[in-house]
C-alpha cells in the first residue's frame, strides 16, 4: 500500500502513474522511496520523498 496524499512527491506520483485515460501505463514499474509504516494493519509506504516510473 502506498499513500499518495501526504507530500508533493506523492501528488506528482499520482499524476505520473494515473491509469485513467492512459492505458499505455498498465504494466509499468513504479519505485517509491518513503517511510515504511503500517496502514490499516498492512505494511505500506507513507511520506513519499522520491519515486521513479519505468516501462
Amino acid at each position: 500500500m502506498v499513500k499518495l496524499n501526504d507530500t508533493d512527491a506523492a501528488k506528482s506520483l499520482r499524476d505520473a502513474a494515473k491509469l485513467e485515460g492512459h492505458p499505455e501505463r498498465i504494466g509499468m514499474t513504479v519505485y517509491v522511496n518513503g517511510l515504511k509504516k503500517a496502514n490499516y494493519g498492512l505494511p505500506g509506504i507513507r511520506e513519499i520523498d522520491a519515486f521513479k516510473v519505468e516501462e
